[in-house]
C-alpha cells in the first residue's frame, strides 16, 4: 500500500494578510503570488507550497517567523530535483537535523508545514 503525501499545494492568497513581519528590520522577504508579486497567503493545516523571494543566505527561521500565529510552523522543506527527494531546511525542534538552513538564491519554492490554519505575509513591501 502506497503512503499518501502530506504535501498540499492549496495555499491561497490572503486578502490583506494577517501574518506580520518580524520586528527588527531584517532583509525583505517576499511571499510571491502566481504573477511573481508580493502577497500574503493562507496556509492550511499540513504542508503548503509557497514561492519565497529573499536575499541569498536568508535563514529559514526568518521565513518561519513570517507565519502567524507564532509557533504554527513545524517544518520547511524544498524539493531537490538532482536527488529527486526532499531536503529539510527547518524544524521547530531545533535539535532535529537539517539538510540546509539558508536560502540559496533570490527565489525558491518551499513546502511550509503548519500544525493548523495560518497565514504568511511579505516583509519590506
Amino acid at each position: 500500500m502506497e503512503a499518501s503525501s502530506p504535501i498540499r499545494t492549496t495555499a491561497t492568497p490572503a486578502a490583506g494578510g494577517s501574518g506580520g513581519p518580524p520586528s527588527g528590520g531584517g532583509p525583505a522577504i517576499q511571499v510571491l503570488d502566481g504573477a511573481g508579486l508580493p502577497s500574503a497567503m493562507l496556509l492550511t493545516a499540513g504542508c503548503n507550497q509557497a514561492t519565497i523571494g529573499s536575499p541569498a543566505n536568508t535563514p529559514l527561521a526568518s521565513i518561519a517567523a513570517l507565519v502567524s500565529p507564532d509557533g504554527a510552523v513545524v517544518a520547511i522543506w524544498r524539493f531537490n530535483n538532482a536527488t529527486k527527494g526532499y531536503d529539510s531546511g527547518y524544524f521547530a525542534d531545533r535539535a532535529a537535523p537539517t539538510d540546509f538552513a539558508l536560502t540559496s538564491g533570490a527565489e525558491g519554492s518551499y513546502f511550509i508545514c503548519v500544525t493548523a490554519d495560518a497565514s504568511i505575509a511579505s516583509t519590506g513591501q
